[in-house]
């Protein structure tokens, strides 16, 4: 009877978390279920299942995790608007939740079948729903329209905003490729779908002409390929793709030299709120105006001729303007040391290890959102704020595989 309702408890957890994924391209909605039903299964676990909380790994830097969520609780109590900044907290704690989950689930070779297929499943059609969007005029989701402009048409997939949906496409090209790589050769079905799934995703990519975006691809294929023995000759690839995107006669190409020109392009308006979200951080410091307030104080910093309400742009001065310097600083010192552990974890794996290549094509993804995140305000989006922390966690599971034996892994 225990083992049964374990099995259902862990089955849970384990849908809970990929509702969370499948959220983070389709549904705000589906992230927030997702992620409370794993938080109501692995609750129940503890409370049901004899010397569970033994069994269950230990979080990741916790030591650091518990300075920062001092820090965000200073935020919160500064805040006058308490209620508002709660809810701001529940956001923060909702990602950490979604890392450990990443990391518990993932270290089961059961569990991180379903996790990569659920994963592929989701970019595959959110791509699609892009590609579909630019050739029929309204995505397969939601059936909304691309976005048009003076000059272009930009696509949006699944997402509100271009933006947004170049974001969450960005970190899928370095974990596709790897998978591409380490494909069975006799599998054809495999071959046609990741081929298929790096096509339209690009296509996807390619239309929503995020200049950010696309400097985050690239700079994650940079990482990726820092751990392949054949780097040299793919430097020199992605050297003549990033060529291509500056002088080619394409669109992504003028959008590119559009900055050479702050008139003709979005510039002007990025400095403008690069400037409003640095007057925040000095009128409040050290903690901040208060955790998920930036929306509210934004109009009071802004410029008397500025008519617009929007997201800084950079996801570290927002989160600045409301935590203050101490906590942007200790955010950014926790990443820092979960990336140094897995960068240090990936140099002591065998060469020879398929963990640690993929997990080196999470690390490469997770660091071209966090390129991205000085572009756009993504880790504020719920939707990719879930992806970011499910891929990181993702990425800590794979790392633990890597490092420790088969029998390790599965206990």
């Amino acid at each position: 009877m225990t083992s049964t309702i374990e099995k259902w408890l862990q089955n849970l957890k384990l849908f809970g978390f990929c509702l969370s994924l499948v959220g983070s391209g389709i549904s705000i909605s589906m992230c927030s279920i997702g992620c409370g039903l794993y938080i109501g299964s692995f609750i129940t676990s503890l409370l049901l299942i004899k010397n569970e909380i033994r069994r269950v790994p230990a979080f990741p830097k916790f030591i650091y995790l518990t300075v920062l969520l001092c820090s965000l609780l200073a935020s919160l109590f500064v805040s006058p608007y308490f209620f508002v900044s709660l809810r701001g907290l529940g956001k923060y704690l909702g990602g950490f939740i979604l890392f450990y989950a990443g990391f518990e689930l993932g270290r089961n070779d059961r569990q991180l079948c379903w996790i990569i297929r659920v994963l592929l499943l989701v970019y595959f059609i959110a791509a699609l729903a892009g590609v579909v969007q630019d050739v029929f005029g309204f995505d397969l989701i939601y059936f909304r329209p691309a976005i048009h402009s003076e000059n272009y048409t930009r696509v949006t997939g699944p997402f509100k905003n271009f933006n947004d949906y170049a974001s969450f496409l960005a970190p899928i090209f370095p974990i596709a490729i790897v998978l591409w790589i380490q494909r069975d050769k006799k599998r054809l079905g495999a071959f046609t779908f990741l081929t298929l799934l790096i096509f339209l995703s690009s296509y996807a990519l390619y239309r929503t002409l995020s200049r950010g975006a696309m400097v985050a691809v690239l700079i994650s294929l940079f990482v990726l390929i820092s751990f392949f023995k054949f780097r040299k000759a793919a430097y020199g690839g992605l050297a003549v793709l990033t060529g291509l995107l500056w002088f080619a006669p394409l669109q992504m190409s003028l959008r590119f030299r559009e900055l050479l020109h702050a008139s003709l392009s979005s510039t002007h308006e990025r400095f403008l709120l690069i400037d409003t979200a640095i007057s925040m951080i000095k009128a409040s410091p050290v903690f901040g105006l208060g955790l998920n307030t930036y929306s509210i104080n934004f109009p009071m910093y802004k410029p008397r001729d500025y008519t617009g309400l929007m997201y800084a742009h950079n996801s570290y001065l927002q989160m600045g303007s409301e935590i203050g310097l101490l906590g942007i600083s200790l955010y950014l010192l926790f990443l820092f040391a979960l990336l140094a552990h897995l960068v240090n974890t990936l140099r002591g794996a065998r060469k020879d290890s398929g963990d640690a290549l993929l997990c080196a094509g999470f690390v490469a993804g997770v660091g071209g959102l966090l390129v991205n995140g000085l572009f756009e305000s993504l880790l504020q989006s719920t939707q990719l704020r879930t992806l970011f922390w499910s891929l990181l966690g993702v990425a800590f599971a794979l790392a633990y595989r890597a490092k420790f034996s088969k029998r390790e892994q599965l206990s």
